[in-house]
């Protein structure tokens, strides 16, 4: 679930090679896009389906009639087609960065429900609603005096280890007889 699936975002470039990689026999893989402000851009969140079709990608956001009331009551009319989705497991790739994600994060709308590093906050909601953070040994202190800055409890992808799936994004233009030619690296 994130609010940042669009592309180009730092956290769908950081987390997307992973999840684009994620061993289909054993991940049914749904994204969830939740739209803070503004009316979905559906091919902003298409790239993450393109290496996966089988993968769903749903979007999320207040409805028109909703825009007016500050009741919050739509906040959980989302939570509850998310829990109506009766998945696993609920991965919030940046759930502090979002008032809608931070929102839906108070509720227990999958039996494992994780954070992590999109932004490396805690979510300081129950352990029994968010049971983990997961977050990257390399960018932590030692594990006894981490984890005691987290309300979840923390899962460290061993240092050595890389969080992301590095992708080229550096197009050097080189100068051939007069001609431009992209070469990446």
């Amino acid at each position: 679930i994130s609010s940042t699936l669009g592309q180009g975002h730092s956290v769908a470039e950081d987390f997307g090679g992973i999840l684009q990689r994620l061993d289909r026999s054993v991940f049914d893989v749904t994204y969830l896009y939740v739209h803070e402000n503004t009316t979905p851009a559906h091919h902003q969140a298409d790239a993450f389906l393109t290496a996966n079709p089988e993968d769903n990608l749903m979007h999320f956001q207040k409805h028109d009639k909703e825009k007016t009331i500050a009741d919050g009551a739509w906040v959980r009319r989302i939570g509850r087609e998310i829990e109506a989705l009766e998945l696993d497991m609920l991965l919030y790739l940046d759930m502090t960065m979002g008032t809608i994600v931070r929102r839906l994060g108070m509720e227990r709308l999958a039996p494992v429900q994780l954070n992590t590093h999109g932004h490396p906050v805690t979510s300081g909601h129950p352990r029994a609603t968010i049971q983990h953070f997961v977050s990257w040994a390399e960018a932590e202190l030692p594990y006894e005096e981490s984890r005691t800055h987290y309300t979840e409890e923390l899962q460290l992808i061993p240092k050595g280890k890389l969080h992301q799936y590095y992708t080229p994004r550096v197009v050097n233009v080189v100068q051939q007889n007069g001609n431009e030619n992209e070469n990446e690296n």
